[in-house]
Order: C-alpha cells, then structure tokens, then sequence
C-alpha cells in the first residue's frame, strides 16, 4: 500500500525525472530566515489600545515581509521550471 501511494504521490507531482541524477540548486538560507520569523504571541494581561496598535502593525508587516519572501520563492521556482523545460 505503501509503495502505490509513493508512486501515485511521484505520478501526481509531474516528476518526470524521478531515479534521474537532477542537481537542483540549493535554496538561500534568505528563505528559512524569511519564513522562520514570527510575531511574538502576545501576553495574557490586559492590553491597552497602543499595544493591540503596536500588535497589528507587527503582524501586518510581518505579512507583507512574507509575501515579498514567498513571492521571491515562487520566481525562483519558476525559474528554475524554465530551466528544466
């Protein structure tokens, strides 16, 4: 059973090269930073309006430094789809 869900996962991943010696470059470390960072939980006491401010504005640009990060990601994979074509 095990070995019908290993190749229907290498089938249904489009690996076309599966037992080949592909070399893929490896990722920038840029990208386990990038994703690895987190906005600290904020405590259980009582906050005040200028902290839920300063919570928001953390997450938000938290959010948006993700998005960049994987929109990096993806033109690096893309790139390298184009490479194997």
């Amino acid at each position: 059973m095990l070995s019908v869900s290993v190749l229907l996962l290498v089938i249904l991943t489009g690996c076309a090269s599966y037992g080949s010696n592909l070399s893929l470059p490896a990722l920038s470390g840029e990208y386990n930073r990038c994703f690895a960072y987190s906005v600290p939980a904020p405590t259980q006491k009582a906050m005040f309006s200028s902290d839920i401010m300063r919570l928001i504005a953390a997450l938000k640009k938290s959010e948006a430094a993700k998005s960049q990060c994987g929109q990096r990601l993806i033109n690096f994979y893309e790139g390298l789809q184009k490479g194997l074509r």
